[in-house]
């Protein structure tokens, strides 16, 4: 949640009128964390609707796809992976002293 929310207030920083979040996260996701207080810009965050759409895909090896019809307005997508903290998940990555 604090990654998501620094990501979203960088993008609101650098002059983007309305961010649109992927999963729909709910309310409670974008109130629960000191980021939010004061709660400047953050109004500007909308839910992807959670229908798709089939479209085509340039210059990719599937030629068409499904996906939800807001993504295709967006000037920047910004990917952001879910880290994941139950047991089943293994984290690695390379620590260079």
């Amino acid at each position: 949640m604090e990654v998501a929310l620094a990501v979203a207030k960088m993008c609101l920083d650098a002059g983007a009128k309305e961010i649109v979040t992927l999963p729909v996260l709910g309310p409670k996701f974008w109130t629960g964390s000191p980021l939010t207080r004061p709660r400047q810009g953050y109004q500007s965050i909308k839910e992807c609707s959670g229908k798709t759409v089939e479209t085509k895909i340039p210059e990719a090896s599937t030629q068409v796809g499904k996906v939800r019809p807001e993504l295709l307005d967006v000037d920047v997508l910004v990917n952001l992976p879910i880290a994941k903290h139950h047991v089943g998940t293994t984290f690695s990555a390379i620590s260079r002293t």
